[in-house]
């Protein structure tokens, strides 16, 4: 399914709120427009208007449009990303959030379903009741998807899944966390 029929096909639904802490930039994905001025304004942000910086933020600016796109075509609604940094070191980190197809309407479907990846899924409180979570560690491909991308090799990444049943109505909702930083894993997730 193209990211066009994707968001079409999600309408407005929202499912559930959260709230990040104020140094998260959250893209919506649901509106093209929206999110091309919201990718604009996150680039000024963080690198500055700059004429010997144009180079980087129109890499930049694309490297976020392909990311949000990839996440669309998979029904992403939401993507977050980190901007905090603790003592001048960033601390890299992004959620999105998936609203799930109508053949997943229950936690059991969730536990039931294909592989993880080798991670556990275990049942766990959550604010909203149960929840599924899943957490582990793995590399992504290293290859780069353009010749000037970054080839410098696949970092680990700590990935942690929570499937939240948002109520009547609403179905599954998938909230997919993922940083570098492993070894503060146990802190994030």
């Amino acid at each position: 399914m193209t990211a066009e029929a994707t968001r079409a096909s999600r309408g407005t639904r929202t499912g559930l709120g959260f709230v990040l802490p104020p140094d998260w930039f959250v893209l919506d994905l649901r509106d093209d427009i929206l999110l091309g001025r919201q990718i604009h304004g996150l680039v000024l942000r963080q690198v500055g208007r700059r004429e010997e910086d144009a180079t980087t933020r129109a890499r930049l600016r694309r490297q976020l449009h392909d990311t949000a796109e990839q996440a669309i075509r998979v029904g992403g609604v939401h993507l977050a990303l980190s901007l905090m940094d603790v003592t001048g070191i960033p601390v890299p980190a992004s959620l999105t959030t998936y609203h799930l197809d109508t053949a997943v309407t229950t936690l059991a479907g969730i536990l039931d379903g294909a592989a993880h990846g080798g991670r556990v899924v275990e049942v766990v409180d959550g604010p909203l009741g149960e929840m599924a979570r899943c957490v582990g560690v793995f590399r992504s491909d290293p290859a780069p998807s353009r010749p000037d991308d970054d080839a410098s090799g696949a970092a680990p990444q700590v990935r942690a899944d929570y499937w939240i049943d948002a109520g009547p109505g609403h179905g599954i909702t998938l909230l997919a966390f993922s940083s570098p930083l492993v070894d503060l894993a146990d802190a994030m997730v």
